[in-house]
């Protein structure tokens, strides 16, 4: 019997701990948070396909990561998501702790206070989101993309 596993089969091992991590751990008893249509080794490494609209990461990332009932649907922390929010609604939107701080900056995901929270950045305030900092860097690489390709007006 062969026991040797090959990169993309440990990859695909430590996918579906995150997942079982998730399902043990999530925020409110959420259960699933997977990019499952992208394999796992998309989801180690983060998303790489095309530019994401709004409505793909809103429909795709957000309301199935953070929107359900127990969490951000029902308004934890004082910020609501859910179907028919806009892409003008997020851009409005700050932080609830950093009341100077937007949670998106058009065009710079890397700099958006919502990013910084999904990936557990040390200078945010407060805990990592989701709490079990389990949201699989193919969901946040969507978020990034659709934040990064947001058209900054000059």
């Amino acid at each position: 019997m062969n026991t040797t596993r090959s990169t993309t089969q440990w990859i695909g091992c430590l996918a579906n701990a995150g997942i079982v991590l998730t399902a043990l751990h999530g925020c409110g008893g959420k259960t699933e948070d997977t990019a499952a249509d992208a394999g796992p080794d998309a989801q180690a490494i983060g998303y790489t396909g095309p530019p994401v609209s709004f409505n793909e990461a809103l429909t795709e990332v957000l309301i199935p990561s953070c929107g359900f009932d127990s969490c951000h649907g029902s308004g934890a922390g004082y910020l609501r998501i859910f179907e028919g929010q806009t892409e003008t609604d997020w851009l409005e939107m700050k932080s609830n702790v950093l009341i100077t701080r937007s949670l998106i900056e058009p065009g710079s995901a890397a700099t958006s206070y919502l990013i910084k929270k999904m990936e557990g950045s040390s200078d945010i305030e407060g805990t990592v989101m989701p709490p079990s900092g389990s949201i699989d860097p193919y969901r946040i690489g969507m978020v990034r993309s659709w934040i990064d390709n947001i058209d900054v007006e000059p």
